[in-house]
This record gives C-alpha cells, sequence and structure tokens, in this order.
C-alpha cells in the first residue's frame, strides 16, 4: 500500500469461479476457505495460486463444476468452487 493506506497498481476484479461461464479461461487468485484440509485438496488437485483453469462444464443438478486444470480434467462440487476467486484471462 502507498503512504496513504490505498493500494498501488489497479484493481483487478475476482468472482468465485461459479460465475465463470463453460468455455472461458481464469486464473485463480485467492481461497477464500483457508482450512488446511480443504487448502491441501486444492493442491492435490492442481488448483494453485496463479493457476489457469478451463471452465467446461456448470451442472447445477449435478452441483459441480468440470474444469481444465494443467491439461487434466477435474470436477468440483459447487460450494468448494465458490471459494476459489479468480480473474478472467
Amino acid at each position: 500500500p502507498a503512504a496513504d493506506g490505498t493500494m498501488r497498481g489497479g484493481s483487478v476484479e475476482t468472482r468465485p469461479l461459479t460465475a465463470i461461464p463453460p468455455g472461458r479461461s481464469a486464473r485463480i487468485t485467492r481461497v477464500t476457505n483457508q482450512d488446511g484440509e480443504f487448502l491441501r485438496f486444492l493442491a492435490d488437485s492442481g488448483l494453485r495460486i496463479g493457476e489457469p483453469v478451463t471452465v467446461e462444464a456448470h451442472s447445477s443438478a449435478a452441483g459441480c463444476l468440470r474444469l481444465t486444470v494443467a491439461g487434466q480434467s477435474l470436477s468440483i462440487g459447487l460450494p468448494a468452487a465458490g471459494e476459489i476467486l479468480v480473474t478472467l484471462d
């Protein structure tokens, strides 16, 4: 931050992964759930800060998102995906 308390640089708009439409790519910028087990799950799944992801499909009926991360397909529940904040690429 600057001396007056404001943040330097432009502000980057983040949104939950659940808000990204199918076919769009985004980059993970923040995780709101800081529970250790949840963070380990994300890391083990390749979902790390800075990692690009592509949303392949939303399934409200099944309660999940299908993603591509590092060339691998991954399904994640909507509650978990809502804890992952991203910026559009």
